[in-house]
């Protein structure tokens, strides 16, 4: 049992370590501020294999805005094209220029040959002699069909006029002096006389226009959108070759990549020609649709307007690289 005077000891004792312990506390500087622990991070489950992921986030211009209106290049172009002493355009919608110079080919021909003999008659002595030559004549009859080599299958009526004020609508904005082919052809074979339409046509193009551009749509199943757009811009002059576009090339259609999730990490998908696709497939925002596996996040692809607007673009930095 611990008596008062022994309490009264181990008080005094206290007393006299409680400054030698302050004193341990302070050496070296202050006391350093508390730090809570840090916050415990849930594991995230690890992905399937077979999911797919984008590895970079995609710019906005080449996803939400890739199709959207691009003034500077309007500006550019009309500066430039001033500049180039305004040459007058013509376009082919959906038709190729071929070197084929008869509108009409035949693919069949029936041939009708005749053959006579001749004969001499009269008095060898004296000079009453008639001579009876031989002829020959031969006919051929040609069955022609027209050629419609240039011509392509065409969109459908509407989407066809979505298309070229899509196209147009940058060229003309920029003050472009844009030519109709119908009516360039038909003022020129007013006073043509006997020429065939296609002598008509290239006198008109090459009287008329100063530039030719053919825009072809083509299918192809490799393309998200089921076509695959070409244009091709020609000084009607000389033939030179202007600009070269394919929808196939441009950045604003190929989305990068997305990455496999497998179970050796995130991979990037072979690069091969025979499983490539392209096309816009991102023309907005995300939009969830409901399919029998639940709803799915899904972007729309952009109006065909949109699309044609874009492949206008990509021409006239074609052309302002030649103007340069």
């Amino acid at each position: 049992m611990i008596t008062r005077p022994h309490l009264s000891g181990l008080f005094a004792a206290s007393l006299c370590l409680a400054p030698a312990l302050a004193g341990a506390q302070t050496i070296g500087g202050a006391v350093p501020a508390y730090e809570p622990p840090p916050q415990y991070q849930v594991p995230q489950a690890a992905p399937q294999a077979g999911s797919t992921i984008t590895p970079f986030p995609s710019s906005p211009v080449q996803r939400e805005n890739a199709f959207a209106a691009r003034e500077q290049v309007v500006r550019d172009f009309a500066a430039s094209y001033k500049k180039a002493k305004s040459p007058k355009i013509a376009i082919f919608w959906n038709r190729e220029l071929t070197d084929t110079l008869d509108e009409w080919y035949g693919s069949s021909r029936t041939v009708i040959s005749q053959n006579g003999q001749g004969s001499v008659s009269g008095n060898f002595g004296s000079n009453n002699l008639n001579l009876n030559g031989q002829s020959n004549s031969q006919t051929t009859i040609e069955q022609q069909q027209r050629t419609n080599a240039d011509q392509r299958a065409q969109f459908s009526e509407t989407r066809d006029w979505q298309f070229q004020d899509g196209f147009l609508g940058p060229f003309l904005k920029a003050g472009a002096y844009v030519v109709d082919r119908a009516a360039i052809v038909r003022l020129t074979g007013v006073n043509a006389g006997g020429m065939n339409g296609k002598a008509i046509e290239t006198k008109a193009i090459s009287g008329m226009a100063d530039i030719l551009i053919e825009v072809l749509a083509g299918n192809t199943q490799q393309s998200r959108s089921g076509y695959e757009l070409r244009a091709r811009v020609l000084e009607t002059k000389t033939g030179r070759i202007l600009g070269y576009v394919n929808s196939r090339g441009l950045k604003e259609w190929n989305e990068k990549p997305a990455a496999i999730a497998t179970n050796q990490g995130f991979i990037l998908p072979d690069d091969d020609d025979d499983d490539e696709t392209f096309g816009p497939n991102s023309g907005g925002p995300e939009r969830y649709r409901a399919t029998s596996q639940g709803f799915k996040a899904t972007r729309k692809p952009p109006k065909l307007d949109a699309v044609a607007q874009n492949l206008a673009y990509n021409v006239m930095d074609s052309l302002m690289g030649q103007w340069r």
